[in-house]
């Protein structure tokens, strides 16, 4: 069983690798699609993007380096459930067994025809 703090430890830790994708996907599309239009866009070059984001990055990795091993194995087995849920969804899709639809924003691709995009 686990008591509060380590669930706290655990929900948090799972938060920072979340953050961290986040944080690598603006960096990436910042860089690789910097003409896209954006309905919302950070003042700033993608030199000042990277030190904004370099604070929080360390403090990051502080925490990560002192989460308990419990959190570690924890953590380590969900991630292993999704990976292993995610190779499912796929196997489904292309066996047809699961149907995706996709859709796009209306309001988003409006804004993208307005700019040119």
């Amino acid at each position: 069983t686990f008591d509060f703090s380590e669930l706290i430890e655990m929900v948090n830790f799972l938060y920072i690798f979340a953050q961290l994708l986040e944080f690598a996907a603006f960096l990436k599309l910042r860089i690789s699609a910097d003409t896209v239009y954006r309905p919302f866009r950070i003042p700033l070059s993608t030199k000042g993007c990277f030190a904004m984001l370099c604070f929080p990055f360390l403090f990051m990795l502080v925490m990560i380096c002192l989460a308990s091993l419990k959190t570690w194995l924890v953590c380590g087995g969900l991630f292993l459930l999704g990976v292993s849920f995610n190779f499912f969804v796929e196997v489904c899709r292309r066996r047809g067994w699961l149907e995706f639809n996709e859709m796009i924003d209306a309001k988003l691709l409006d804004g993208m025809r307005e700019k040119g995009g």
